[in-house]
């Protein structure tokens, strides 16, 4: 299992456009990645799981990742938040 955590730097926070490309990217994995923001968390894989989450500049996001490629998933999920979000 793999673990990292996250402070949200855009101004914007996550917004749909981004959470959609977000969860094309997580689908193609194997690995299940969860996402925990404060109290709320869900996985990745689910569209509305994840806008559910509010997530706004300066929340601090905390994911986990457990398969078979979670070192491959951890590496581009960790590129994808610094790059979006």
């Amino acid at each position: 299992m793999r673990e990292f955590d996250y402070t949200v730097k855009s101004i914007v926070g996550l917004h749909p456009r981004v959470a959609g490309v977000l969860m094309h990217l997580v689908r193609d994995f194997e690995s299940d990645i969860i996402l925990t923001n404060g109290d709320k968390g869900g996985n990745l894989k689910k569209l509305l799981g994840i806008l559910h989450m509010n997530i706004q500049y300066g929340d601090r996001l905390h994911l986990q990742i457990s398969g078979e490629d979670e070192e491959v998933a951890c590496q581009e999920m960790q590129a994808f938040m610094v790059q979006n979000l």
